[in-house]
């Protein structure tokens, strides 16, 4: 306890808590106005900037509550933030005008830091009040903004008003206030229920409601205004929803619509008497929207089809026709949608199976925007008529109906129909001919083909070799594909069906022949092979393409008796790209890395896509036997320069592995597995090389896939052992923590390493099992010395990045430590940098959820990563864990030590522990005292050792 007459404390006015005490001193510096007021609002200290902002003397304040010292408006305001702070126990800031001493008022940032005690409990708070001068002019800046709103809104014409989530209207414009005759005081603060009436209110509650669900609706209802005129309204409400994405209230905007509503209920009344209009007509009566679907029919067409009126209204001809009158019909009626009055004549079976001649006529119906939004058809009975014709000349009637068929049929069929004499001159060219080509009749009659710029040049001997076989009777009918010009220069693909009409003599008289425009199915069919074969993101050619083409090389090398390289790249940290900038700069920097690998090969060489960031270039005929590293020298070369995409300088490197053909393999799939065995050895190798393939290669290849074997069976087994070292507290040289390590006692290899399998079980997905075996007997470790030698230590465990896809990982580490009966802050998780930076978000939450059991975090290899402050603040860390890398040259290297001395700064000032690992001289460890060091690891101490040997350490 310090008392008033202490100079850090002379304005005070009675003895301050050790805690308070303990901060005084840093307040009384500050510039900035600051106080220590404890947990029931007393002020228990304030600094001699509070008193020079202010005004006011020790006996106005300290001693005094929040309440007596700030009037009643400034304690509503600020009381809500501290609640908030202590009751969340976390710093909580706010800015709001403020009467300086002088009179001026000027902008200034509260903030509220609790202070609690050992179990978490708050034992008061510190306030702070920093001046922020260029706020006046942002909240002038905000005022005029909110002027310029309210301004528009209330020229807008419209009623617009804002409620927030308990109905409380928080915004009117001056449209509504007039439609209500009500002032803004009578509104602004008042539930909606007050402001409007209880008819009007129950209409837009419900859509309110829905809006708060996030949902913008639209109804109508008829509503009154100022002098009771009740006139048709449509409603819009629309959400609020902030960039948070929480939805705070909703608008409500009115337009009145009374003039449109009677114009409809006008366009009804029409529509009736039209309805009854035609529905006494003879003549059967019907209307097709743009859909083809029936929208209105008179009686007499109802009677016609023999169903009922609800039966065809918004059906299909389909389905009210039939598919076959709707088939003979459909040509048509598509004549018709195409803007073209079509008259024509069919029997039609009546539904007392009689059957009668009816002409049937199709208008039309053009929009203002002289579109067809629908047609017109009416069918007029014409039987009687048609049966005294007929009986007048029978003969000539069955003429004229088979030629009348025979014309409909061609006339409206979707192919060109083109009739060609003898010496397959053009005799008769139709419109779906001039449509598909261009060409008018008048053009093109009496014309050979070859007269004009008909048939594609590459395909003329093909046309004249199928023309010559239908004039000399070799052939009757022919099917052909090939190429032709349109009248504007284009060239189309066009399907061809020919057949050569013959005279009682065999002589050919003429040949018919339709032809159907294909251009859109062969480029269709161009694309899907296109795409079967070829990469989307890069537009290289992908794995399919690379079977055949590295298959037909070897088959030509075979041949010529020439080699074939298969180079297959792998680009280095390029994960990390995607994880740092976004898959969008990945993508492009893919394709950045397809053009300078393209450009860095001959155009004989072939640049293959695999997958993700994976490439492989095919190289053949060359006749230097070091061609195919010099290639992969100059690829490599091209992968280091650096990328500049979006303003970002990226760079990045490449490991290529070679395999040639028919040295290293006989086949497209050994070529290719060996090349790839080669990559991964330039990888293992450090990267940003190459690596050729040889046969001791497939040997470590095979030793790989035998230890993974025997990894599957180590924890059934018992192979698997930790050892434990020690973590030694700075201070006092004990014993006050110990780092779990995992080793593997191979039954024929010996002791094995993490370094060496741990690879092995991230990729065949053993790390999960794997880790909770570390966890389980970490605990029963943990557990034993508590029960058999009274001995408690905190446990530090390490977590790989696998672990982190495993599902309900937190509640898997609630579970066993439950089951084991040990409290969660003796155990520690270590996770490298390396592991975090593959999925922020995601492992953010794992160690949340884990630091919420009571389970420390500490960051292991700490400064070898890629983004080591913004993990600091973005994650919960409890301890750093400098790299040993750092500590080696720490007494000879100047930047060693400016990097180490930075980092205990810095996780210090945000009262992170700091564990240096690597400690092997005691200059090494008196050197990390002196800098602030709080624990470290290393053979100074101990090396990591069983479980029975780390015992007696303690001991």
């Amino acid at each position: 306890m310090i008392n008033a007459n202490t100079p850090s404390s002379q304005d005070n006015l009675f003895s301050l808590p050790q805690w308070a005490a303990d901060i005084v001193p840093s307040l009384a510096k500050l510039s900035a106005a600051a106080a220590i007021i404890a947990a029931d609002e007393t002020f228990l200290y304030v600094n001699s900037a509070y008193y020079a902002k202010t005004g006011r003397v020790a006996a106005d304040v300290i001693g005094k509550r929040l309440v007596d010292v700030n009037n009643a408006d400034s304690y509503d305001i600020v009381q809500p933030k501290i609640a908030k702070a202590l009751e969340k126990k976390c710093a909580m800031s706010f800015g709001r005008e403020w009467l300086s001493t002088d009179g001026t008022k000027i902008w200034v940032e509260f903030q509220y830091l609790p202070h609690l005690d050992d179990n978490g409990e708050v034992l008061g708070f510190s306030a702070f009040a920093i001046e922020k001068h260029h706020q006046s002019q942002t909240n002038s800046n905000t005022i005029e903004r909110e002027r310029l709103l309210r301004q528009l809104s209330n020229t807008a014409g419209s009623p617009i008003l804002y409620v927030d989530r308990a109905f409380i209207v928080r915004f009117v414009n001056q449209p509504l206030l007039d439609w209500i005759n009500k002032t803004e005081n009578d509104v602004i603060g008042q539930h909606a229920k007050l402001v409007f009436s209880a008819d009007a209110f129950q209409f837009y509650e419900p859509m309110v409601l829905r809006a708060l669900q996030g949902e913008t609706t639209t109804f109508e209802a008829p509503s009154k205004n100022r002098i009771g005129e009740q006139r048709q309204i449509k409603f819009t409400v629309i959400p609020d929803r902030r960039a948070s994405h929480d939805i705070t209230g909703a608008f409500i905007s009115a337009i009145d619509i009374d003039d449109d509503f009677i114009r409809r209920q006008m366009l009804i009344a029409r529509e009736r008497q039209l309805q009854l209009f035609t529905n006494n007509i003879p003549e059967a009566v019907a209307y097709l929207d743009a859909s083809r679907c029936y929208k209105f029919v008179n009686n007499t067409f109802v009677h016609h089809r023999g169903i009922s009126r609800d039966d065809i209204i918004g059906k299909n001809t389909h389905e009210v026709l039939g598919i076959d009158v709707a088939a003979f019909a459909t040509p048509y009626v598509e004549r018709a949608f195409a803007g073209e009055t079509v008259i024509y004549e069919r029997l039609v079976t009546m539904p007392d199976g009689d059957s009668r001649w009816y002409r049937i006529r199709a208008v039309p119906d053009f929009s203002e925007a002289n579109e067809v939004q629908g047609i017109y058809v009416v069918g007029i009975d014409i039987h009687d008529a048609k049966l005294a014709q007929d009986q007048l000349s029978k003969d000539k009637a069955e003429l004229r109906h088979a030629n009348w068929l025979l014309t409909s049929h061609v006339d409206n069929t979707p192919l060109a129909a083109i009739e060609w004499d003898s010496e397959m001159r053009v005799r008769r060219w139709t419109a779906q001919a001039e449509k598909i080509f261009g060409w008018t009749e008048q053009e093109v009659i009496g014309k050979h083909f070859s007269e004009w710029q008909f048939v594609y040049e590459g395909d003329a001997t093909d046309v004249n070799v199928v023309a010559e076989q239908l004039r000399s009777t070799s052939v009757a009918r022919t099917s052909t594909l090939n190429r032709n010009y349109r009248k504007d220069g284009s060239v189309i693909w066009v399907e061809w069906y020919n057949s050569s009409l013959n005279s009682s003599e065999t002589n050919v008289t003429s040949v018919f022949s339709l032809a159907q425009d294909i251009t859109d199915r062969i480029h269709a069919e161009e694309r899907l092979l296109y795409q079967a074969t070829h990469d989307n993101l890069t537009g290289l050619p992908n794995r399919t393409t690379l079977h055949e083409r590295v298959g037909q090389a070897i088959m030509r090398a075979r041949r010529s008796g020439d080699k074939v390289a298969a180079l297959f790249i792998d680009l280095d940290r390029f994960k990390e790209v995607n994880d740092t900038l976004g898959h969008r700069i990945g993508d492009e920097l893919l394709r950045e890395m397809a053009r300078r690998l393209n450009a860095a090969i001959r155009e004989s060489d072939l640049l293959v896509r695999l997958s993700g960031d994976e490439f492989m270039v095919i190289l053949e005929q060359f006749t230097e036997q070091d061609a195919p590293t010099i290639v992969a020298q100059k690829l490599l070369e091209e992968m280091r320069a650096a990328n500049i995409i979006e303003g970002n300088e990226i760079f990045i490197a490449g490991s290529i592995g070679i395999s040639l053909f028919p040295d290293d393999a006989d086949d497209v799939d050994t070529l290719l597995k060996n090349a790839d065995m080669a990559m991964y050895r330039a990888k293992e190798s450090g990267k940003n090389t190459y690596q050729a393939f040889s046969k001791d290669m497939a040997e470590h290849s095979g030793n790989m896939r035998l230890l993974e074997n025997a990894l599957r069976h180590a924890i059934t087994r018992n192979e698997l052992v930790l050892h434990y070292q020690p973590k030694i507290e700075m201070a006092t040289n004990r014993i006050v923590g110990a780092e779990a390590l995992l080793r593997w006692q191979h039954p024929s290899r010996g002791l094995i390493m993490p370094s060496e399998f741990i690879h092995l079980a991230e990729e065949s997905g053993l790390v999960h099992d794997i880790g909770l075996w570390v966890l389980d007997h970490a605990l029963a470790q943990m557990r034993q010395w508590q029960t058999e030698h009274a001995t408690t230590i905190k446990i530090a465990i390490n977590l790989s990045a696998g672990q982190f896809r495993a599902a309900n990982l937190a509640e898997k580490f609630a579970e066993r430590i439950a089951q084991a009966e040990i409290e969660p802050s003796l155990l520690e998780v270590e996770v490298t940098e390396t592991g975090l930076i593959r999925d922020p978000e995601g492992v953010g939450h794992i160690l949340d959820a884990l630091r919420e059991l009571g389970i420390s975090i500490a960051i292991d290899d700490f400064g070898t990563g890629y983004s080591s402050l913004s993990h600091l603040k973005r994650f919960p860390i409890d301890t750093l864990k400098i790299d040993q890398s750092f500590v080696a040259d720490l007494l000879i290297d100047a930047d060693d030590r400016a990097i180490v001395s930075a980092v205990i700064a810095l996780a210090h000032a945000l009262e992170i522990n700091v564990v240096a690992e690597g400690v092997e001289t005691i200059a090494q460890r008196d050197m990390l005292k002196r800098m602030g060091c709080n624990m470290y690891q290393g053979y100074l101490f101990a090396k990591p050792c069983s479980a029975k040997d780390f015992l007696l350490l303690l001991k």
